[in-house]
């Protein structure tokens, strides 16, 4: 194997976002990146105590959605939230790959960028959960159920099926690091520190994570063996899979320092806006059943 000498060569992919003249597209550093992830987690987490409540939306909707009881729906309506996240996810990898004046030989498809923005930390589901887990008898409701327990069956499920497709871009940083003996820093010797220690973020954090999968499928064979209640099984599985969001960040913050220009997304706040419309309608749509 080559000498590692250069900070670009600890990438596992090889696709880059980058502007042919960096006079004219200044980069977001990797503070305003982490930032815009922050406020859409923010925004999302509180906007899913409203709309995620289906007493708040029956109450908005006079009475048409948020009917008490759990639809028989909310367990497909997992579809509609993974979806629209993966649309968001779509829509900001096009504004991306289409965005004028940048290296077009060296930009992921837009499936690639898609695919990787699966691993974008999100919150909104945790909060639903674990609302959703909580006995609720707010104003006097008592309709043999949790306010919250439609959206979080659906965000839960979406929220899995996000986290398995989130393996793939693990999967190859792990790939990538094992492959190269990179796991250690003999091999790093030539490398700054800073970049040293992003690519350690990131490869920990996707170890980590694909190690966690086999507590989530333990847990899997659990429900299908034993069939427990929905709180039983929902605090088990907050108390690991809520690990992953906290990964998610390690795993973002380490490829976006470790990167640097080499991920360069124009109008990043923007598609901060974007991913947070689009999760606040999955909120909505699992309240509403």
């Amino acid at each position: 194997m080559a000498e590692i000498t250069s900070t670009e060569q600890l990438i596992p992919w090889p696709w880059a976002v980058t502007p042919l003249d960096p006079d004219t597209h200044s980069c977001p550093s990797t503070t305003h990146i982490l930032v815009v992830f922050g406020v859409v987690n923010v925004i999302c987490a509180y906007i899913a105590i409203i709309l995620g409540n289906r007493t708040v939306i029956r109450w908005l909707t006079r009475g048409v959605f948020g009917q008490p009881g759990v639809s028989s729906w909310v367990y497909v309506s997992w579809i509609a939230s993974a979806g629209l996240i993966l649309a968001a996810n779509a829509l900001n990898a096009w504004l991306t790959v289409r965005a004028p004046g940048y290296d077009q030989s060296r930009m992921p498809t837009v499936g690639d960028l898609t695919l990787f923005y699966v691993s974008r930390p999100r919150i909104a589901w945790i909060w639903v959960l674990v609302l959703g887990l909580l006995p609720c008898h707010w104003r006097g409701n008592k309709d043999n159920g949790l306010d919250w327990r439609n959206a979080a069956i659906q965000t839960t499920v979406a929220e899995i099926v996000l986290q398995l497709i989130g393996v793939y871009y693990k999967a190859r940083a792990v790939h990538f690091a094992s492959r190269r003996g990179l796991y250690g820093e003999s091999k790093l010797d030539r490398i700054d520190f800073v970049s040293r220690a992003a690519f350690a973020m990131m490869t920990t954090a996707a170890t980590v994570y694909m190690c966690i999968l086999a507590v989530i499928a333990a847990l899997l064979f659990y429900w299908l063996k034993y069939k427990p209640k929905f709180r039983t099984l929902g605090w088990m599985y907050l108390c690991t899979a809520g690990t992953y969001w906290i990964l998610d960040w390690v795993f973002m913050a380490g490829y976006v320092k470790l990167a640097g220009d080499l991920f360069c997304p124009q109008q990043f706040a923007l598609q901060g806006a974007i991913w947070a419309i689009f999760t606040i309608i999955g909120l909505a749509i699992g309240g509403a059943i």
